[in-house]
């Protein structure tokens, strides 16, 4: 029973998501949404319903850029550097802020 609810869950996530400015392809649920240190959405991992192939895209100017496909998620992430991407955004000194004035 928990897991209905989840799928519930699961698929209206993906139906809010479809709405959002970008369009997830027609089939693929997305799974996993990747996010900067400043909550800005950089990266999306979705999949078919199966879960036999993995997808991940980049968000650019409110659309999906297909990075590549993988039969695992951790394979994207390695190939794609997906965990350093997010890691430099984070890195980066944020603006009108000086270091040691505190």
């Amino acid at each position: 029973m928990c897991q209905c609810v989840v799928m519930q869950d699961v698929t209206r996530l993906n139906r809010v998501v479809r709405e959002m400015a970008y369009k997830v392809p027609k089939g693929e649920r997305i799974w996993v949404r990747y996010f900067d240190a400043e909550h800005n959405e950089k990266f999306v991992l979705t999949s078919k319903e199966l879960r036999d192939c993995y997808f991940l895209y980049r968000i650019l100017d409110s659309k999906l850029e297909k990075l590549g496909k993988a039969a695992t998620p951790d394979v994207l992430e390695k190939k794609f550097g997906v965990e350093n991407e997010l890691k430099l955004a984070e890195e980066k000194p944020k603006r009108g802020r000086r270091k040691g004035v505190g």
